[in-house]
This record gives C-alpha cells, sequence and structure tokens, in this order.
C-alpha cells in the first residue's frame, strides 16, 4: 500500500487546481492511481492489483462485520458457507488476523 499512497500523493499535487471535469479526462487519457501502479508493478490490470494489495484488507473488513452477528446469525452464515463450499468442492479454512500483522499477507 506504501506504492499507493505515493501514487496518489503524487497525483493530487499534480492536479490540484483541476476542475472535475479536467480530472475526469486526465484520468480517462492515462488511467487512474490503479492503473498506475498495476503498470508499475508489471500486473496485467489493475484488478490484478487490487485483489493483490486489498485481499488483506477486505478479510478484516469480513471479520469486522462478522463480528457483529449475533449467535444466531453467526450459525445461520456459517450453515451457508459450510453450504456453498461444498456445493463447489472448495475448502473452507479458518484465516486468523494475526497473519496479516505479522506479515503472512500485508504486503506483496
Amino acid at each position: 500500500m506504501k506504492w499507493f499512497t505515493i501514487l496518489s500523493a503524487v497525483w493530487n499535487q499534480q492536479v490540484e487546481g483541476f476542475t472535475d471535469s479536467e480530472r475526469r479526462d486526465l484520468r480517462e487519457q492515462l488511467g487512474d492511481v490503479w492503473f498506475q501502479l498495476a503498470t508499475l508493478l508489471g500486473h496485467s490490470s489493475p484488478e490484478v492489483t487490487k485483489d493483490w494489495y486489498l485481499e488483506p484488507f477486505t478479510g478484516l473488513q469480513l471479520d469486522y462485520i462478522l463480528s457483529l452477528l449475533d449467535g444466531e446469525e453467526q450459525a445461520a452464515v456459517d450453515a451457508l458457507l459450510h453450504k456453498a463450499a461444498a456445493d463447489s468442492g472448495r475448502v473452507l479454512q479458518a484465516a486468523s488476523v494475526s497473519a496479516f500483522a505479522v506479515g503472512g499477507g500485508a504486503e506483496r
């Protein structure tokens, strides 16, 4: 996320004083920060970059949302996930938030 932050700061500084329309035109011509970051990192598309770098944060948001569920709601979500996994042939495995804090997924 360091490079995203740097590119965002550079982008914002360079378009300071531009109107919303001018900023939109510039993004259409040169791409947004995600496109620039994907190019810098050699990824095939901005979506690959987002999937790679945002995955740990998405997991943290999901953990927070799930922590708000009561017991009955949690049981219903668990049943739904197990059914979806069984139908898809995928394996569910619990992931701990601490794995990301130690560097097991925060930067790739």
